[in-house]
């Protein structure tokens, strides 16, 4: 398929949204990729008892809600490199992944700091010893994959910027080969090599992230787009680099309070019991495999959003933003739909007790009703972000699932009732909010700069607009 057209050149939202698929569908389907090795990992995990499949659930929500913080401020490439590609700035597009190794280098030690204290923190909060130890074993292999996992998202961001998407699909097919034989290998100890049980699925993930990174490194490094890329300084640029994690590191906070509130709700689930806890792990898992579609149609729309700011053409960014939100509603509609539908059979594929798969049909049944706000919220937050809006959506964030989201899921499910049900209204509670503003932001920033635009050009002057 071609390169799509730029933002400047689409006439209407139609033709927007063909050229932010073409963009767009190598990266949905590498995160639908990447989320399938969650759901190898979950099958594979489900026949070795609750427990086991309750560390896999904290010990890889404690990760990713750490890891995000790092990779959200190497994802700030998709404002950053996607505007100096839209303005025509290619060199500015190679100084800032050059400075996204050194960002990926400072970043990884604390994180990974921070990870190997997470038992310790569910010891402080009451967890089962035994379920805090098996989580503190599988958490360890996976910090080895961090400064990979980190230098992945760096690199992503800059190939969906400059329209080379196609490699981040062949990485995600790689690492899922990865990840399968080495999961079938390491958990039984076949070939020779050391039963690991759930173990050995946190030392496939991290070898990985290694695959995943190699992939798109070597593109970068052999690709013919960037033949002609001018020769560029790899010392540490700390003006650049501060710049970057301005932009960066509100990312970063957004996704860590979204993920922190679903890792959040995962500890209170915890506290119900090991089977609330493993249904919990089985429906996260299946919606958050249908939340990769509208996550990959968000990467590609903060790139389309941030070359059209880059180009100075309002009107552009407009469609851009009604084009990924238009997708994003039909997509909501169907997954949903599955969901509801199918809850029974789509729980049955995890191979799980009869009591976990009572739980998991109800916590389905709940998210199919917020896969119609979880899509806008996140499609709204993607356009901002390539507009280089990310300071309020973190504030969004934070009143949705902080402020009411987990604190409403608390109370029905602690002290109103014993039911763990509430912990997914309070869930959806937090994403309904969050999609409002969001979508209310976009619409804001667009009127914004339309006004922008009117009082330059009445100057006399081609307007230069900045979010």
């Amino acid at each position: 398929m071609s390169v799509p057209p730029p933002p400047t050149e689409t006439r209407n939202v139609a033709e927007e949204a063909k050229a932010l698929w073409q963009l767009a569908w190598p990266i949905v389907l590498a995160q639908v990729g990447f989320m399938f090795m969650g759901v190898v990992d979950t099958v594979f995990a489900g026949p070795l008892g609750a427990e086991s499949l309750g560390a896999l659930a904290i010990g890889n929500i404690s990760f990713f809600a750490l890891f995000v913080l790092g990779a959200g401020v190497l994802r700030s490439l998709d404002a950053y490199a996607s505007q100096a590609w839209g303005a025509g700035r290619v060199e500015d597009c190679a100084r800032g992944l050059a400075q996204a190794h050194w960002l990926a280098l400072l970043m990884t030690p604390p994180l990974a700091v921070a990870i190997l204290l997470v038992p310790d923190f569910l010891t402080l909060i009451g967890y089962e010893p035994e379920l805090v130890q098996i989580t503190r074993d599988y958490i360890r292999p996976t910090v080895w994959g961090l400064p990979a996992g980190l230098l992945f998202a760096g690199y992503r961001s800059f190939l969906s910027a400059v329209n080379v998407t196609k490699p981040i699909m062949f990485a995600a097919a790689a690492a899922n080969v990865c990840n399968f034989a080495m999961d079938w290998v390491l958990i039984d100890g076949k070939f020779g090599a050391p039963a690991l049980g759930v173990i050995g699925i946190a030392w496939a993930t991290a070898a990985c992230r290694f695959v995943m990174f190699g992939v798109l490194g070597a593109t970068v490094a052999l690709h013919p787009r960037f033949a002609d890329f001018p020769k560029i300084v790899r010392a540490p640029d700390p003006a650049l680099m501060k710049k970057l994690a301005g932009i960066g590191i509100p990312i970063g906070l957004t996704i860590f309070a979204e993920v922190g509130a679903f890792g959040g709700t995962g500890v209170m689930m915890g506290l119900k019991g090991a089977v609330p806890l493993a249904a919990h792990q089985v429906a996260l898992n299946v919606t958050a495999l249908l939340f990769m579609v509208p996550l990959g149609i968000a990467s590609g729309a903060a790139v389309r959003s941030g070359q059209a700011l880059g180009a100075g053409d309002v009107e552009a960014i407009s469609r851009a933003g009604r084009a990924a939100l238009y997708v994003g509603v039909v997509y909501a509609v169907i997954s949903a739909s599955v969901l509801w539908f199918l809850r029974e059979p789509i729980g049955r594929l995890y191979r799980v007790t009869d009591d976990v798969l009572e739980l998991t049909v109800v916590f389905l049944g709940v998210a199919a009703l917020f896969q119609l706000v979880d899509v806008l919220q996140v499609l709204g937050n993607g356009v901002l972000r390539g507009l280089g809006d990310t300071r309020l959506p973190f504030l969004f964030t934070l009143i949705g699932y902080v402020i009411l989201g987990m604190p409403a899921g608390y109370v029905g499910a602690f002290i109103l009732s014993d039911d763990p049900i509430w912990l997914w209204y309070g869930l959806t509670l937090g994403l309904a909010v969050v999609s409002v503003l969001a979508v209310l932001r976009f619409r804001w920033q667009i009127r914004r700069l339309r006004a922008r635009e009117d009082a330059l050009s009445h100057g006399g002057r081609r307007p230069a607009i900045t979010p």
